[in-house]
């Protein structure tokens, strides 16, 4: 006869085995029922049966204990559990949910953690230790319920605790997202510093950073104005409305207000035609007495040699010696004048009068282009016989247009002779 593997039931060789005795014979049917309704799946008492169908769902020992266990293992998880007073493993770590709802790091790293929830104690002295917490609630605005990740300083007091890292890329809270932006400190920092965020302002205000980091909104889009180049040539401003937005318009009289510009504000010589638009500088828009010397582009100004000593008998008009200056202008009126050579000789303008009266003709002519404009012309007269008449200069203002220009003397007498001495032509632009 042989034994069964499960429950050590003795089973008649058929053709050998002799008819039992069905009362009282340990192969009996009476002893083998009895044995079948006692068994309870421990050793020779049935087949044992896996754990898995044995729980489905939650298993409670009402109470009992469970013990001589060779060891448990655990699920790790993201979340903790929601039984009071449970060991469990998260994100690879040991953890324990005390009575009072405290969920307490055993583990990290390897390690055993000793000492309060949220520390750890090193020499004797007690170190705060930050925890990871996953909750499932998510952000307060969360179009999608992700839920977050969370550190801790001590969970249980609520305490969040400081972060460092390198690089972090920052993505969109949405499926699929793979492309981020990314913060990075800067490179060579010579001490670690905070960058802190502002309140949100009332209106859209500009930023600016102070010496420790501290980002503010100083003022207002209302108060305030922007300029953009968009070429050498053109500028914008930015004006701005009630609202605060605005448009960019580019900057034309009508932008700068009365006496804004002042010559402080100005850098020396800086001021030509490029810097500013068509028509855009009104004598409105300049302050009273501001325009000076220093913010003026160099005027033209030209002064010729001297005449020397000049006599010539009477004839025609004819070009006085050296007195011929050639001057390029910017629109504005041209001062001309005759003056002293500073020889030490007087500037002399004379007429010789014989026997009858007689006359010497100075004028100015303007060239350009090969034509000769005649723009000014002087005359001096000598009545009496045997004497000199005497002009020491004289002075004319010309308005012509911007332009290249040669101003040269000419002068003739209908007497014997005359002289234009010692004098020099100068012309500048006022």
């Amino acid at each position: 006869m042989a034994n069964t593997p499960y429950m050590d039931l003795l089973l008649p060789t058929p053709g050998v085995t002799p008819g039992p005795t069905w009362a009282d014979s340990v192969i009996g049917l009476n002893f083998i029922l009895t044995k079948i309704d006692s068994h309870n799946h421990t050793l020779s008492q049935g087949n044992p049966l896996p754990i898995s169908a044995l729980i489905p769902s939650n298993f409670d020992f009402t109470g009992f204990t469970i013990h001589n266990l060779f060891a448990t293992s655990y699920k790790t998880s993201l979340v903790d559990p929601s039984y009071s007073n449970s060991i469990y493993s998260k994100l690879g770590e040991l953890f324990f949910r005390d009575g009072a709802g405290n969920f307490v790091q055993i583990t990290s790293g390897g390690a055993v953690i000793s000492g309060t929830p949220g520390s750890i104690t090193i020499d004797g002295s007690v170190i705060s230790v930050p925890e990871f917490y996953y909750t499932d609630n998510g952000f307060p605005d969360d179009p999608v319920d992700y839920g977050s990740l969370q550190l801790w300083e001590n969970h249980g007091t609520l305490v969040h605790a400081q972060l460092e890292s390198a690089d972090v890329i920052i993505y969109e809270q949405l499926l699929g997202i793979d492309k981020g932006v990314g913060l990075s400190s800067p490179s060579g920092v010579a001490t670690t510093y905070f960058l802190t965020l502002p309140t949100i302002p009332l209106t859209p205000s500009l930023l600016t950073i102070d010496a420790i980091g501290v980002i503010s909104p100083t003022r207002d889009l209302v108060l305030d104005t922007f300029i953009m180049n968009t070429s050498p040539t053109d500028k914008y401003v930015m004006m701005s409305n009630s609202t605060g937005t605005g448009t960019w318009q580019q900057i034309v009289a009508a932008s700068i207000a009365t006496d804004a510009v002042e010559t402080l504000k100005i850098k020396n010589a800086n001021v030509t035609a490029v810097k500013l638009a068509t028509d855009a500088v009104e004598t409105l828009k300049i302050k009273d007495a501001n325009v000076t010397k220093a913010k003026l582009a160099a005027l033209g100004q030209q002064l010729s040699a001297s005449s020397g000593s000049y006599y010539k008998n009477y004839g025609v008009f004819t070009n006085v010696t050296n007195l011929t200056i050639t001057i390029t202008t910017t629109g504005r009126p041209i001062f001309l004048a005759l003056q002293s050579d500073s020889s030490g000789n007087p500037l002399t303008i004379g007429v010789y009068q014989t026997s009858t009266p007689h006359n010497t003709y100075v004028r100015l002519l303007r060239t350009l282009g090969g034509v000769d404009t005649e723009v000014a012309r002087f005359t001096m007269a000598a009545g009496y016989t045997g004497t000199y008449v005497f002009n020491q200069s004289f002075f004319h203002i010309d308005a012509p247009s911007a332009n290249t220009y040669t101003y040269r003397v000419q002068a003739y007498s209908d007497a014997q002779s005359y002289n234009v001495s010692y004098a020099k032509l100068i012309a500048y632009e006022l």
